[in-house]
């Protein structure tokens, strides 16, 4: 936009052993408590986050499944989170890939995204990147700006 002017960046470097305690991050597959073991595994986990499928617009669905294809493709574990019962989505279809669904508070899922629909990216426990869905491309639906080369 024309109305703005880009003044000033500042970059931080961030220890990747300091984790911020969000007390009530949780994630439940079917009334278990998994949060450990998806935080202590090493690795890269691709979190698509959806406070509710039955509103997942088509747009959407498409750039997710994009995505869930390109994380599988990398080797990354893909998991979805929604706040809606797991008996009602045990698992959700994006596009050729089928990723279970776990739950997760729906505050907390919104807290750490700032959005309804989105993905969430964790390395080694850490969240290295956070996407709106209406902010991820068609084509490029992970971000490849500023992340390690995980592989």
């Amino acid at each position: 936009d024309s109305r703005w002017e880009f003044v000033d960046a500042k970059n931080k470097a961030v220890n990747p052993k300091v984790h911020a305690s969000v007390r009530d991050f949780a994630i439940f597959d079917r009334g278990e408590v998994i949060t450990d073991r998806v935080i202590n595994d090493p690795g890269t986990v691709y979190m698509i986050c959806l406070s509710d499928p039955a509103d997942l617009k088509p747009k959407c669905e498409r750039k997710l499944a994009n995505a869930a294809k390109q994380a599988y493709e990398l080797g990354w574990e893909v998991m979805c989170l929604t706040s809606e019962p797991i008996s009602e989505y045990p698992e959700m279809r994006f596009g050729d890939v089928t990723v279970k669904c776990y739950n997760m508070d729906a505050t907390t899922m919104k807290t750490m995204l700032r959005a309804k629909v989105g993905v969430v990216v964790l390395h080694d426990g850490v969240i290295v990147d956070k996407s709106n869905c209406r902010d991820m491309s068609d084509y490029a639906p992970i971000p490849q700006y500023g992340l390690p080369d995980f592989n």
